[in-house]
């Protein structure tokens, strides 16, 4: 990673960059607590592992994005995306090759994952509700296989 510091009216301001590789890292480590905690019969693990899994989500494909277009690299660009999916998953629509792009596109809205505001989330109020796919609340889902398409590709690029 490389660093950016910018001081500007008495801030510091601090811009890095961010690597395809290093956002797969990350995302491993989120989908690991996602797995040991859907097991449970408990919602409260359940909702935790719930979170995990759309972290890791939004990584891996914050993670093919950066893969797809180095300008979304710097830490700054990446998060003016915010948790949003759909704008994520617009972004690398206009990048992707298209078969690849509508495979996503088909597997994220078979669970749902294009039509909720996921930041909810993160900051829930009295009243929100969100709907995850039964599937993704069981653990037996089909989105690993975008996980593995996305790190093969990652990984493939990498050993050029």
């Amino acid at each position: 990673m490389g660093f950016f510091v910018r001081i500007e009216d008495n801030q510091v301001d601090v811009d890095y960059d961010i690597t395809p590789l290093g956002m797969l890292n990350n995302a491993h480590v989120w989908n690991e607590i996602y797995k040991q905690n859907i097991i449970h019969s408990d919602l409260n693990y359940k909702a935790v592992a719930i979170y995990c899994f759309l972290i890791s989500l939004e990584m891996y494909l914050k993670a093919y994005l950066i893969f797809l277009d180095k300008n979304f690299s710097k830490q700054k660009k990446l998060k003016n995306l915010g948790h949003n999916f759909i704008l994520i998953f617009k972004k690398i629509k206009k990048r992707a090759p298209r078969d690849f792009a509508n495979q996503i596109e088909s597997t994220l809205n078979k669970y749902n994952l294009l039509i909720n505001d996921f930041s909810l989330l993160r900051y829930p109020k009295r009243g929100d509700k969100i709907n995850i796919h039964e599937e993704i609340f069981s653990g037996n889902h089909q989105i690993y296989s975008i996980f593995n398409l996305i790190e093969k590709e990652i990984k493939k690029s990498k050993n050029r």
